[in-house]
């Protein structure tokens, strides 16, 4: 039961975080009155495939060996307790803010005409699913996702992999590529799209590092003050 829970709020968190990121990069491209960052297709897109499958793959995660050394959920507790909700507004405007960058790189220095932004539309498209892609992994455990080991869920790894093939395929196959609207990449916009796409694994990956160093002093100091009384 325990891990059932658990799992459903993975798999809501990611869900979530990941819409506010496709919401933010829309809305602001609104606001600035840009071209529009993606078009409808693109969007379509990413919330068909790389929300779905990797959303399935975090429902069936194998479970904490650590479960039962938790407290029990109190009754009527939110499932967005403990800080979720933050979590989920930051990784949503980080992965929002990276596909606005990619958009932005794009557009800058690869467009030959900035009104048609093809290759920026492009990058932020491909960053956009991607980072969500990577961001999966982060959803696994509240440590680092290197401790359990990438490939602890294959459900999850084949996935990703799955998505990536797709995602990449929509942009490099040419029949895909004109019915989605993209431009072929060269290998540096490549590059710059991987470099953006793994932002998120690193940033929530440091986080838990400065969060986990925190439980642990909080920890420390509980135990002292208890061996003092």
């Amino acid at each position: 039961g325990r891990g059932i829970y658990q799992n459903i709020r993975k798999t809501v968190h990611f869900l979530i975080s990941c819409n506010i990121g496709e919401l933010l990069t829309v809305f602001v491209g609104f606001l600035l009155r840009l071209p529009s960052p993606l078009l409808a297709i693109q969007l379509l897109w990413v919330n068909l495939v790389t929300d779905s499958l990797p959303a399935l793959a975090l429902g069936v995660e194998p479970i904490d060996g650590d479960v039962m050394a938790r407290r029990p959920v109190r009754r009527g507790e939110s499932i967005f307790s403990g800080g979720m909700t933050y979590n989920i507004l930051v990784e949503g405007c980080l992965i929002g803010s990276l596909a606005l960058l990619a958009y932005s790189i794009g557009r800058a220095f690869f467009d030959v005409d900035p009104a048609s932004p093809m290759v920026g539309r492009t990058m932020a498209f491909a960053v956009l699913s991607l980072s969500q892609v990577v961001h999966t992994f982060n959803m696994r455990s509240e440590s680092s996702v290197f401790r359990g080991g990438l490939a602890a869920n294959s459900k999850l790894v084949l996935a990703a992999v799955v998505c990536t093939f797709l995602q990449v395929a929509v942009i490099a196959v040419p029949p895909l590529a004109a019915v989605f609207k993209t431009a072929v990449l060269t290998g540096g916009e490549w590059l710059a799209v991987a470099l953006l796409s793994l932002t998120p694994l690193a940033v929530v990956e440091l986080e838990k590092v400065v969060t986990g160093r925190a439980r642990v002093r909080r920890a420390k100091r509980g135990a002292r003050k208890a061996c003092r009384n």
